[in-house]
């Protein structure tokens, strides 16, 4: 499972946002790598950063509005209604 341990998105400028989302244990980096693979290939462009200890931390952006909704649905899956 791709989800991450923690996702947190913070407004930045212009209407536009940050994104992180942090994996932690020891498959932490194979499942931040993994999604970071699945963001490129619907055109968002992520780095992975490692933290303290085993965790690592995916961050993109700056996003607009509408790439902020396609990486969450990303993350979490899509939007119901």
């Amino acid at each position: 499972m791709l989800a991450p341990d923690r996702l947190s998105v913070w407004p930045i400028e212009e209407g536009r946002y940050g994104l992180d989302a942090t994996y932690h244990g020891r498959t932490g980096f194979e499942r931040a790598e993994a999604q970071r693979l699945a963001l490129q290939a619907a055109n968002l462009q992520a780095s992975v950063r490692q933290e303290l200890g085993d965790d690592w931390t995916l961050r993109l952006g700056p996003l607009a509005q509408g790439a902020v909704w396609t990486a969450i649905e990303a993350f979490i899956g899509a939007r119901c209604g």
